[in-house]
């Protein structure tokens, strides 16, 4: 008797995410595979130093995660002329236990680039409140691609000026 009980939550959810794909008004983002990667215990926050070729300052476009699997961000710019403080953080939702990872690139007024990515742990999710800090300049590019269940999803493209008060 216990397990008639048990099944139909488990239906609910199979007839939640049949649904929710078939509700799409558009051709969804192409999938963009992702390498497969042996993932630590703790959250891991991964560093590139700043690539020489140059980057574009010209935001692109942006995809809307599916509603049922919603992830917020929180893009900060301190307004510190002398730190210049970029702050990209994780704030969850409902598809935070399926985010296995968020990269983020930011594209200097120079050209240069910085890569900087947090990674799901092997067991759990990443946690909200995960940031990840940088080191800005007069105008920076933010970029910012979720991968959930192995589908990335560029969620964020915005330029950034520094803005001081006077």
């Amino acid at each position: 008797m216990h397990w008639r009980i048990a099944i139909i939550p488990i239906l609910m959810v199979l007839v939640a995410a049949l649904g929710a794909g078939c509700a799409g008004t558009g051709p969804g983002p192409t999938p963009t595979p992702t390498p497969a990667t042996e993932m630590s215990t703790p959250p891991t926050t991964v560093e590139t130093p700043p690539v020489t070729t140059p980057g574009s300052l010209e935001p692109g476009p942006t995809v809307t995660v599916p509603p049922v699997f919603d992830i917020a961000v929180q893009v900060l710019r301190e307004s510190n002329t002398f730190t210049r403080k970029i702050s990209v953080i994780f704030q969850g939702g409902k598809g935070q236990f399926i985010t296995q990872e968020i990269d983020v690139k930011v594209t200097h007024e120079d050209g240069t680039t910085e890569t900087k990515s947090i990674t799901r742990p092997e067991s759990g999710s990443i946690q909200a409140g995960s940031t990840l800090t940088f080191t800005g300049t007069n105008l920076d590019r933010v970029e910012i691609t979720a991968t959930l269940n192995g589908v990335s999803y560029k969620i964020y493209d915005q330029l950034l000026p520094l803005i001081s008060r006077s």
